[in-house]
């Protein structure tokens, strides 16, 4: 009597085996009446929390149906469970995954972590990792990239990772870094060069388009150990890293890029030379003597005049602050250092300077210029404000045109002067 107790007890407490019919229904309805995935997703969603076991098991191994799910129903069947929140899936999800279970079930769950997770899932998606199977590492990739852009806390777990886990799926975790666009990504991703070898030029890879989109001049901690890969033997490390600093345009690379030109790879002297023009604006093709002896006159030119040219930028007569923009603008090395000491003649009090300026920072070519320029769109001087717009669009920053009538105020933008200092003509 006693063992039949037992035995009824451990039944009750067991999970039941979904009962599908109600989501099958909904997907066969879907198919039949041509339904758009919004309103298949939000259908399924109508079942209620209830039926999260029938819904997950559905998405994991098509149950119920008689054919293959569709794309469109997997994306559904995910939206529709991750619509019920954290509370009801996370303890769904962590009794599933302690279980074993196949890899179908591991997908699905990352499935919908990515549409709901937080850092506080990375426990699931580590055991979600616990098996192997094809598409794991696509579908971790997604999981992530989701985590990521809703909860950048769980960076730093994700970093440790990238050096404890197989090749693959360090991979898939620096590929979900760079898609997050989380803005610790860029630093996260550099500071993890040079602990395993087999994983740096997969991060150079993905360093390379954020660096692009950094603004510049990028911090010299995620320069640093990019630089530092330029030291090792490794053609695709190499490769990898010369163009990452090329799309971080820095400019203390130059030397050891100019080295590169000669290296016996060609991948690595193409991505050598392409880095060179994309940091400087210029095109010296493979000549490694030109680009030093070019280097070479900029560096001397910077420390004699550099200096100088500041105080110029700051000179009361025009005449000297236009001469001083014309001979900066004519240099490229450290071109992102001249733009910031460029931005100095924004500020003068002749409205021929500061429209020149804004010539001067397109021609430099350098990001750094932004924000002078977009604060200059308030100028008091229209033909500036004409000079900063067009000098953002050469740079590839412009923001949306105010429109027929329009007014830069309207744009948002902090006021570069104070009320007391605007230089518009007070009418009578």
């Amino acid at each position: 009597m006693l063992a039949t107790v037992l035995v009824l007890s451990v039944l009750a407490v067991l999970p039941s085996a979904p009962d599908v019919a109600a989501v099958v229904e909904i997907l066969e309805r879907g198919v039949r009446e041509e339904q758009a995935d919004e309103r298949l997703a939000s259908e399924l969603a109508k079942l209620g929390p209830a039926l999260i076991p029938d819904l997950f098991s559905v998405l994991a191994s098509g149950s119920g149906l008689e054919r293959p799910l569709r794309a469109a129903e997997e994306t559904a069947l995910a939206d529709a469970l991750a619509s019920f929140g954290s509370a009801p899936l996370r303890p769904y999800l962590g009794r599933r995954l302690s279980a074993d279970p196949p890899t179908e079930e591991r997908l699905a769950a990352l499935r919908v972590l990515a549409r709901v997770g937080s850092s506080e899932d990375l426990a699931l998606v580590r055991l979600c990792l616990q098996g192997s199977g094809a598409g794991i590492e696509a579908a971790l990739q997604e999981a992530c990239t989701g985590i990521l852009r809703r909860d950048s806390r769980a960076l730093e777990a994700l970093r440790r990772w990238m050096l404890e886990r197989p090749i693959g799926i360090g991979a898939a975790i620096a590929r979900a870094m760079r898609e997050s666009a989380c803005p610790q990504a860029l630093q996260a991703l550099a500071s993890t060069l040079g602990f395993r070898a087999d994983l740096d030029a997969e991060l150079l890879g993905e360093i390379a388009p954020l660096a692009a989109r950094a603004r510049k001049p990028v911090d010299e901690d995620v320069l640093e150990p990019i630089e530092g890969a330029l030291e090792g033997n490794d053609a695709r490390v190499l490769r990898a890293a010369a163009l990452a600093l090329g799309h971080a345009q820095h400019a203390e690379a130059l030397p050891a890029l100019i080295a590169l030109l000669e290296h016996e790879s060609r991948g690595v002297s193409t991505a050598a030379e392409w880095a060179l023009a994309h940091i400087s604006g210029l095109s010296f093709h493979a000549d490694a003597q030109r680009w030093r002896a070019w280097l070479w006159a900029e560096q001397a030119w910077f420390e004699r005049h550099g200096q100088r040219l500041r105080g110029e930028l700051r000179a009361r007569a025009a005449e000297v602050a236009i001469r001083a923009l014309g001979e900066l603008s004519s240099h490229r090395w450290r071109r992102h250092e001249l733009a910031l000491t460029a931005q100095i003649a924004l500020e003068h009090a002749d409205p021929r300077v500061r429209r020149l300026a804004c010539t001067a920072l397109a021609r430099l070519g350098s990001s750094a210029a932004q924000p002078g320029l977009l604060q200059a769109l308030e100028d008091a001087d229209d033909s500036v404000v004409r000079a900063a717009r067009q000098a953002l669009e050469v740079l590839g920053l412009a923001p949306p045109d105010p429109g027929p009538g329009g007014d830069t105020a309207n744009l948002g933008l902090p006021s570069r002067n104070p009320p007391s200092r605007s230089r518009r003509p007070q009418r009578a």
